[in-house]
């Protein structure tokens, strides 16, 4: 797992927002899991010094004033790379796919909010950019449970939380 980076996608407090007034069938349980889930992958990359990239969603049409409470991260980690995008892709306009070529990573887990645009749209730009993303199904969640159900049927790779880190355990 060397050359794996953990790419968190739109995990802000803009998302929660969204989460809790306006994608009325999540639950706060699940927004609060999917969070867990994602805060364990955090720690355990910083902890084995792996690549890490923290990317928020930061809208041109968004008032300045409301930038900063928009789009403060929910997670971090002390070397994470921090990326800002004005769409859904995180590769779309941002020098995501310079840095990990840089910094010779191929292998992506996809983590975040939502499966259904942010995070679905990052894996088909990694995938046509020549990256293999994997999805981590418990680290991501979509407007409704349906939908998430529904959108994980669609990628080409998925683990647990729990799958990536039995992977650590095991060297």
């Amino acid at each position: 797992m060397t050359r794996t980076a953990l790419v968190v996608i739109d995990l802000q407090t803009g998302s929660r927002f969204l989460a809790r007034h306006i994608f009325k069938k999540l639950t706060s349980d699940q927004f609060k899991q999917m969070l867990l889930n994602n805060r364990k992958l955090v720690t355990q990359f910083s902890a084995q010094k792996l690549p890490i990239i923290i990317v928020t969603l930061h809208p041109k049409l968004l008032p300045k004033i409301l930038d900063n409470r928009f789009t403060q991260p929910l997670v971090t980690a002390d070397l994470a790379y921090q990326l800002q995008k004005p769409g859904p892709s995180a590769f779309k306009h941002t020098e995501l796919s310079t840095y990990l070529q840089q910094q010779n990573i191929k292998q992506l887990l996809v983590t975040g909010f939502t499966t259904d645009n942010g995070v679905k749209k990052t894996v088909q730009d990694a995938e046509k950019l020549g990256f293999m993303p994997t999805v981590v199904t418990d680290a991501t969640i979509a407007r409704n449970s349906e939908k998430q159900q529904e959108m994980l049927k669609e990628f080409k790779h998925t683990c647990s939380t729990a799958e990536v880190l039995k992977t650590f355990e095991n060297g």
